[in-house]
């Protein structure tokens, strides 16, 4: 936790949270990047399905024969409001806080701007944590539902890459025809977008009996494969290196990350038990944003901001409180809705 000078004022504030890097989620940062910050509270999402032409052959004594552009889907959406708030009450300011320390003698005014700026950390991680988890959503169901108090929104990019594996088909049978599955899929995406996946991500339920197939077995690059041991990577929390399957030029690993959802203490993880995600990291999604209005309180209007997150700060008489909250409207989405795959295993 950083101190941030003049942490009170709107427009420090602003320029403080511009300038703080956002928390290193593997999903969003291997698999999106920032796009447009619109001056509307409404996103205008682009997305398209690839269609792999052929330039036309032309004799020599014909002009040039016309050939039209791919056609792409145009949408606008107005993104769910994300607004997590924080108090500090008279009360924190009189208490000594979590990692203090006990002998300190600070005032109350250098307590809150400590404070004020710890809480505004934790803010921006919720914001990118549930960023993180949007963009988990839009992977595994080709969909974003964003459901909470006075908001209901459904975005569907119109997803059909997936499959459900039932019967002796499913990974948990030794006799499971899973790199057939792979080799399948991955020619699947390769054939629709030209796009070659290079990873593939897979649930903790799915890793044992990909380990245990006989036909995974053999065909493993011992190399880089060692049972109970990560290769040595930057790896961010959760992400665990499980093999490289050579011959179809694919990583595998294991995404153990897990939130919890509102009004609930129940962990649910990023990835749903038995599900397999074949993707490119190449293929960068984008996550665009839509502006937020908020109260200009030196001027006592109201004034449309743009950019990724948006923090305001102001203080209550009764009972005296200063308060913190971040704004957001994110909205990821997919380059290609053709250029990934997921696939029910289990």
């Amino acid at each position: 936790m950083a101190y941030i000078p003049g942490l009170f004022d709107q427009r420090k504030l602003i320029q403080a949270v511009r300038q703080i890097p956002p928390t290193y989620n593997f999903l969003t940062s291997t698999f999106f990047e920032t796009g447009t910050e619109f001056t509307t509270e409404t996103v205008e999402a682009q997305f398209k399905k690839s269609q792999k032409k052929l330039a036309p052959y032309v004799s020599p004594l014909q002009p040039g024969k016309v050939v039209l552009r791919d056609g792409y889907q145009v949408d606008f959406y107005k993104p769910a409001l994300i607004k997590p708030a924080r108090p500090i009450t008279a009360i924190d300011l009189q208490q000594k806080q979590f990692g203090e320390d006990p002998y300190s003698d600070i005032s109350p005014e250098q307590r809150a701007r400590e404070m004020l700026a710890t809480d505004l950390d934790e803010l921006l991680s919720m914001i990118d944590r549930r960023i993180e988890q949007q963009c988990a959503e839009v992977l595994t169901t080709g969909k974003l539902v964003q459901i909470g108090e006075g908001v209901e929104n459904i975005v569907d990019y119109g997803f059909t890459n997936r499959v459900t594996l039932s019967g002796t088909d499913l990974w948990s049978n030794p006799a499971a025809k899973i790199l057939a599955n792979i080799r399948t899929w991955r020619l699947s995406i390769i054939q629709k977008t030209g796009i070659t996946p290079d990873w593939m991500i897979v649930a903790s339920d799915v890793t044992d009996f990909m380990i245990n197939n006989p036909e995974i077995k053999d065909l493993l690059d011992i190399r880089r494969y060692e049972f109970g041991r990560v290769e040595p990577r930057q790896l961010p929390n959760g992400v665990t290196y499980v093999m490289t399957i050579a011959s179809l030029g694919i990583d595998v690993y294991n995404y153990d990350e897990t939130y919890v959802a509102d009004g609930s203490e129940d962990l649910i993880p990023m990835i749903p038990s038995g599900t397999v995600l074949l993707l490119s990291s190449r293929v960068k999604n984008k996550i665009h944003y839509g502006s937020n209005i908020i109260t200009d309180l030196s001027r006592g209007t109201l004034v449309n901001t743009r950019g990724a997150k948006t923090p305001q700060s102001w203080v209550t008489p009764e009972p005296a409180q200063r308060w913190l909250q971040v704004l957001s409207r994110p909205l990821p989405l997919p380059y290609d809705v053709d250029a990934w795959y997921v696939a029910k295993v289990l």
